[in-house]
């Protein structure tokens, strides 16, 4: 089985383009009484980006899968391997999975009937932060970093994407706007998609195990064992040479040291459930059916996990973006645990199958 797809930002804003936007600019700054920066009279220095246009794209979607089955009527088997892959419609993210999955299910001997299933996955993400406040947002428990989208939509169109020297289009540093009345804390966008590092890895599994026997006509024992368990990983990392609000001015040509940070989350959750189930059925004269079942059942959810960061200001290079290159690490850790056990019952009565 395959699929593939597209996807795109169905709906952009309508953003002045830079003759509009300096115009309406100036007509602003004129009424309240400011100074009128000179690059507004010079259009030669004017871009005209359409920032919307640069940080978004045509995602994608690709999913395939592989399932054979078969057997015999005492055995039945089948086994299933899956690809998803997707690419954001926002630069800079995207999604993959692989899933293996296999069951098996034999008829032992007249009375006993077994099972298992066993599913692996491991999923790998790339994130942005999209929204919040322009300069200042905060993605999952990371750093503070600017938000792509609402930095796209107030960027002056004016600011090129990049200038000669590689640096990307930003108010701080652009030679006509920066130290102007122009907010100078909007960051570049593009700068931010491809600068910024938040990578995920979850790696799960979940397997199942059950066992029906018939101890009498009508009597069935049934019991099932199901386990999860979760291990995730995620890295963080912001080189010296993404402006924040805590460094407005870094660039490629002007980096800060003091502004990298890198983080690490690590995290495992593991659950268990027992299920043991008595039923019992009968019908009588052929209009009476009965069904009485009893079970008990418990549960355990244990989680546990740790963050480590490097602080800012102790970080010597970007050579290695990670947070082993930091020589000022803290971290934190967190455990706990949940049970639960329950008694259940249930009466099913029904008469020529109508009630």
């Amino acid at each position: 089985n395959v699929y593939t797809g597209i996807d795109n930002a169905t709906k952009k804003i309508d953003l002045l383009n830079a003759q509009q936007w300096v115009e309406f600019s100036r007509e602003a700054l004129t009424n309240g009484r400011q100074t009128i920066p000179a690059v507004f009279n010079n259009p030669s220095q004017w871009a005209d980006t359409d920032w919307q246009q640069q940080i978004f794209r045509t995602g994608s979607v690709q999913n395939y899968q592989l399932t054979a089955s078969g057997g015999t009527e005492q055995t039945r088997f089948l086994v299933s391997g899956s690809y998803f892959n997707q690419e954001g419609v926002l630069k800079g993210t995207d999604f993959q999975r692989f899933n293996f999955r296999t069951n098996i299910d034999a008829q032992l001997t007249k009375r006993l009937k077994v099972g298992v299933n066993f599913a692996p996955s491991y999923a790998t993400t790339r994130e942005q932060p999209t929204a919040g406040p322009v300069n200042n947002t905060t993605l999952n428990g990371g750093p503070s970093v600017p938000a792509v989208i609402p930095a796209a939509l107030l960027m002056p169109p004016i600011v090129p994407t990049q200038y000669a020297n590689g640096d990307y289009g930003q108010v701080s540093i652009d030679p006509g706007l920066r130290g102007t009345i122009i907010s100078q804390v909007i960051f570049s966008p593009i700068a931010q998609l491809e600068l910024y590092r938040d990578r995920g890895e979850t790696m799960r599994l979940l397997s199942n195990a059950f066992a029906d026997v018939s101890l009498l006509d009508g009597l069935t024992f049934r019991t099932n064992l199901g386990v999860e368990t979760i291990n995730f990983r995620r890295n963080i990392y912001l080189p010296s040479t993404l402006a924040t609000n805590n460094s407005p001015t870094s660039s490629v040509s002007n980096p800060n040291l003091r502004n990298i940070y890198a983080g690490q989350n690590n995290g495992q959750n593991y659950n268990w459930l027992w299920e043991n189930t008595l039923t019992y059925e009968r019908t009588l004269n052929q209009h009476h059916t009965l069904s009485l079942l009893a079970g008990y059942a418990a549960q355990k959810n244990t989680y546990e996990g740790s963050n480590v960061n490097g602080r800012t200001g102790s970080f010597g290079n970007d050579l290695v973006p990670y947070v082993t290159n930091s020589i000022d690490i803290v971290g934190g850790a967190y455990k706990g645990a949940s049970t639960l056990l329950s008694l259940f019952g249930r009466v099913n009565y029904g008469f020529k199958d109508r009630y």
